[in-house]
């Protein structure tokens, strides 16, 4: 007792801090569990805004849906537009897949289409012509005498015993030529096939199936190089202000086209100067196809080349408009349909070559083509079909040429 009550002041005091450390204990624990779950709860405030933020919609379905029809639509826009480049217009209905009459005058027929379509697209589409040939020139200057009473005559090289008086006439003759037309061409030495079917002569119904496809190929093509020409020529109606002064020509055969020289030039034949697919052995390519293309299930693959004289500084604008997109119309394999407009770009350059030319050299001495520096561009091109687009007319005996089937069955 004695002892209670000498430290009884001490009891409350002890007491208090007692039951502090009791309390203590147990609040610290308290405390550590209440922070880590705030801690978790935060968490997971965090990964429920993010999946709120993530979470689908009750109808996207239906959104994925629309998406996937677009996607879908995309796709066969794009397969649809393809096929429409290899969709043309033909020189003869009568012909494809399968002749249509018996008669062999439907060959004859289509030999006069061609030979008019050739025609057309030299004096309209391009409003092209040739320069006058020796023949022309030397009967204007038949009569005119040197001063030493000789006859100025030519030949083959240009102008002998001249003088003044006929250079002035053959300058004038060849002058007027270049101011009345847009661009050197003719339709013998710059296009294919010409006087093949101005003179054809039927041999059987397959070899004039076959003949009139190859031909019907190449026209296709040779109208999109003097469609090129027209679009870049366009503001021009001579040559002295054309940017293409002259097609050369457009060849099958040979990766370098050749300037026919003399009064009538080197004619094409035209059977010899047909199109050839490239077939997956490298038969028919004309250069390296860099593009790695041949003939396929989805493709035809033919290469040509092509030679103009051209403004030297119109080369790269050359290229823009012949690999460029074109215009075409078309009623249908049987021309029975609603005209349609579609476009066409088939065409891929795989090799070029640059080269000067003198101007007084036997290939351009009656040309005239003005101040402008000009150059000889030969190039080697690869054209495409898609055959979705015309294998329904294509002949049998050329699809078991190819080894091909048809390609809406495929």
């Amino acid at each position: 007792m004695e002892f209670l009550k000498k430290y009884s002041a001490l009891i409350l005091p002890i007491a208090l801090a007692l039951v502090a450390v009791l309390l203590f204990i147990p609040r610290e624990l308290i405390s550590s569990a209440v922070s880590e779950n705030l801690e978790k709860s935060a968490r997971l405030s965090s990964n429920i805004d993010s999946l709120f933020r993530k979470a689908v919609p009750q109808r996207q379905w239906e959104i994925e849906a629309e998406y996937q029809a677009k996607y879908e639509q995309d796709v066969n826009t794009v397969a649809l537009l393809l096929k429409q480049t290899t969709q043309r217009e033909l020189l003869s209905y009568s012909i494809f897949p399968e002749p249509k009459s018996s008669s062999n005058q439907i060959f004859k027929n289509f030999g006069q289409k061609y030979v008019e379509a050739i025609d057309n697209l030299a004096n309209k589409v391009m409003n092209a012509g040739d320069a006058p040939s020796d023949k022309v020139l030397s009967s204007l200057t038949g009569g005119v005498r040197t001063t030493t009473g000789r006859q100025t005559t030519r030949t083959s090289d240009g102008l002998s015993d001249t003088d003044s008086s006929a250079e002035r006439i053959i300058d004038t003759a060849c002058t007027d030529k270049a101011n009345q037309i847009a661009v050197y061409a003719n339709p013998e030495d710059s296009f294919v096939g010409y006087n093949f079917w101005k003179d054809y002569s039927f041999v059987s119904k397959d070899q004039g199936v076959e003949d009139c496809w190859y031909a019907q190929i190449s026209y296709w093509i040779q109208e999109d190089v003097a469609e090129t020409i027209r679009q870049i020529n366009a503001d021009s109606d001579k040559v002295f202000t054309s940017k293409v002064k002259r097609l050369i020509g457009v060849r099958f055969n040979s990766s370098e086209v050749e300037i026919s020289i003399g009064d009538s030039g080197s004619r094409g034949t035209g059977s010899e100067q047909i199109p050839s697919y490239v077939l997956k052995d490298d038969i028919a390519g004309l250069a390296p196809a860099w593009t790695g293309r041949k003939c396929s299930d989805d493709l035809d693959v033919v290469h040509f080349s092509l030679a103009v004289v051209i403004d030297a500084r119109a080369v790269p604008e050359f290229y823009n408009y012949l690999c460029g997109q074109k215009e075409h119309k078309f009623t249908g394999w049987d021309d029975g349909s609603q005209e349609q407009q579609f476009v066409r770009n088939q065409i891929t350059i795989l090799q070029e070559s640059i080269t000067p030319i003198d101007l007084k050299s036997a290939e351009h001495k009656n040309y005239r083509y003005g101040t402008a520096a000009v150059v000889k561009l030969n190039l080697v091109c690869e054209y495409i079909f898609q055959r979705a687009g015309y294998d329904e007319i294509k002949p049998e005996l050329i699809k078991k040429e190819l080894s091909q089937s048809d390609a809406a069955n495929q």
